[in-house]
């Protein structure tokens, strides 16, 4: 499932369940350049994606959760600091990891999971508070939760620390 966003940079293919995010996105949470938010943008694209063609996308699938060999890759590609390469990092990894469950959940036939809350909206002034209203929900594992930003998957969004409790066909009364 995917929609299409037409922004002013490009038109996008934004599979379902992911944030249409934009290189200002990353510019405003980054505090970082243009050059280096465009960058970050593009390569974010390549992973919801799934694009086989990206050397990056394929170097951070091949990482899994290893953040410091990640954080390293990513502070000499985008010329950042040790505290904003740890986050792109944990975004990247999230959204990797977001995409092979997804794949995973495919061809084990599950189709339902259930949102789960952590320590994502629980602190006050945290960017994603409304995620804690949101666990022990119900949703399409590959479409993802119907939320007041649209469809999401759990740990998709900046600093989303949300995790998805598969409904396993047979198991679950």
């Amino acid at each position: 499932m995917f929609s299409r966003l037409f922004r002013k940079e490009k038109a996008m293919i934004v599979p379902s369940g992911y944030p249409s995010y934009i290189a200002k996105d990353f510019e405003e949470w980054l505090k970082v350049l243009p050059a280096q938010s465009l960058q970050i943008a593009e390569d974010y694209l390549a992973l919801i994606q799934f694009d086989a063609t990206s050397e990056f996308g394929r170097l951070v699938f091949s990482c899994g959760r290893d953040l410091h060999s990640l954080a390293k890759m990513v502070t000499a590609r985008y010329q950042l600091e040790k505290k904003q390469a740890a986050g792109v990092s944990r975004f990247f990894a999230n959204i990797a990891t977001a995409r092979q469950e997804q794949v995973r959940k495919r061809g084990l036939g599950i189709s339902k999971c259930v949102w789960m809350a952590t320590t994502c909206g629980l602190r006050a002034g945290d960017p994603n508070a409304s995620h804690a209203l949101l666990s022990g929900q119900q949703f399409d594992a590959e479409q993802g939760l119907r939320t007041e930003e649209g469809y999401l998957l759990p740990g998709v969004t900046i600093d989303c620390t949300c995790m998805a409790k598969s409904i396993i066909p047979g198991l679950h009364g």
